[in-house]
């Protein structure tokens, strides 16, 4: 039996894949609004107790494209432990600190209590400024993240995109052919063993 669940979850282990960056696109700039694309959803683990006030979500070299801190609108949100959806609105670059360098990108917006092993949920969505951008459009590929507080201190493990994979009809057609093959197996062997 211990056999047929190793094998089952080496069967299901696939459909699910991390990659350890983050995937933002962005389109736009050159003297219009700039769009952010976070393309699926990033997974972080608090590792030490945040101050309170700023929750940010940092993305390292993505440029310092900002002087001030523009209003975006969108649907870039996160949740703690799977619980709520806490906007992020607004965008800043060009400051440095111990943690961060002047050309890493961070978000933030509502803040929330943290502790020790919550586990925080960046959902994938798209933020646009709203006002015009004049610099050229960032490069668009994956980014390290990671969070940081007011303090400016990392306060989490590095964001992993989490990535599900549907797989196709076919596919769990195969794999209920193959549990029953291994369900008629194991039936086989014990009846042989009782004759025995």
């Amino acid at each position: 039996m211990k056999r047929l669940l190793l094998t089952m979850a080496a069967l299901v282990a696939p459909l699910f894949s991390a990659s350890a960056q983050a995937n933002l696109s962005f389109s736009g700039g050159s003297g219009i609004p700039l769009a952010m694309t976070l393309s699926g959803p990033v997974q972080y683990t608090i590792t030490s107790v945040p101050t309170a006030g700023l929750t940010a979500f940092v993305f390292t070299g993505a440029g310092n494209l900002f002087g001030t801190l523009p209003s975006f609108t969108g649907s870039i949100n996160y949740s703690v432990n799977g619980a709520g959806a806490f906007a992020l609105t607004q965008i800043g670059s060009g400051f440095a600190s111990a943690s961060i360098a002047a050309n890493d990108m961070y978000l933030f917006g509502v803040s929330q209590t943290l502790v020790v092993g919550d586990v925080i949920r960046l959902n994938a969505g798209t933020l646009t400024s709203v006002v015009n951008f004049a610099s050229a459009t960032p490069t668009s590929r994956a980014y390290n993240t990671f969070i940081i507080d007011d303090g400016s201190a990392i306060r989490s493990t590095p964001g992993v995109g989490v990535t599900s994979v549907v797989p196709e009809p076919e596919t769990f057609a195969l794999m209920g052919v193959g549990l029953l093959a291994l369900v008629a197996v194991r039936a086989r062997r014990g009846n042989a063993q009782r004759q025995a």
